[in-house]
């Protein structure tokens, strides 16, 4: 499952997830905004994940806007509907069976393994999608752009597909970004191919605070 830019702020990251969709996953569904539809709801993304008599996705995305609080429970997820709290998380977790079977989830939006709260930093919406059933997570650790983390999404996608595992299918995509000739695939939209200003891209606070728990 594919969820882009369910507030409509996000533009190019609904071009990105399109253009993932149609590249690397022909058994998907994609959720982004059109003129007849809102984006994902919550209970669109929560239902990604293990419950009592259903397997998890094999693959969560989620580009959208993410909110670290004081209190880590109240951190939050944005979605057409309302926000998505870490509680909700891991509430979902606490229904399902111990050996239901999840997938990879990708938090690809601002603060999703950070807290504000130093003495329970272990607590992050991206250690509470650990907790509800997924075998691996990417988050983020400070804010991201729209632009950077759509191009960003697509060398990310490109590498798993080619069959690595999540933690170094991260890890090739965040050492391409630091290559200005490691090319988008070449069907990706024009806004994506290259980066709105040179060397960009290859910033480390760009791709550097995407990091990954799990297998």
């Amino acid at each position: 499952m594919l969820i882009a830019d369910p507030t409509r702020e996000l533009p190019l990251a609904r071009r990105a997830v399109d253009a993932i969709a149609e590249l690397h996953h022909g058994d998907v569904v994609v959720h982004v905004p059109t003129m007849d539809h809102d984006g994902a709801t919550a209970t669109d993304a929560l239902a990604a994940l293990p419950g009592p008599s259903r397997s998890g996705a094999a693959l969560l995305h989620l580009a959208t806007h993410g909110q670290a609080a004081a209190v880590p429970v109240d951190s939050t997820l944005a979605f057409s509907d309302q926000p998505l709290p870490l509680a909700a998380v891991l509430d979902q977790g606490r229904s399902r069976p111990a050996d239901a079977p999840g997938g990879l989830v990708i938090c690809d939006a601002c603060l999703t393994d950070a807290t504000q709260a130093h003495h329970d930093e272990s607590l992050t919406l991206v250690t509470a999608f650990l907790g509800a059933g997924a075998t691996a997570v990417i988050g983020t650790r400070w804010p991201t752009d729209d632009d950077t983390a759509a191009a960003f999404a697509l060398k990310l996608h490109r590498e798993l597909a080619a069959g690595h595992r999540p933690g170094p299918a991260l890890r090739r995509a965040q050492l391409a970004m630091l290559d200005p000739d490691d090319p988008q695939p070449g069907s990706t939209p024009r806004v994506l191919q290259a980066p709105r200003y040179p060397g960009c891209w290859v910033e480390p606070a760009s791709w550097a605070g995407y990091v990954h728990h799990g297998v």
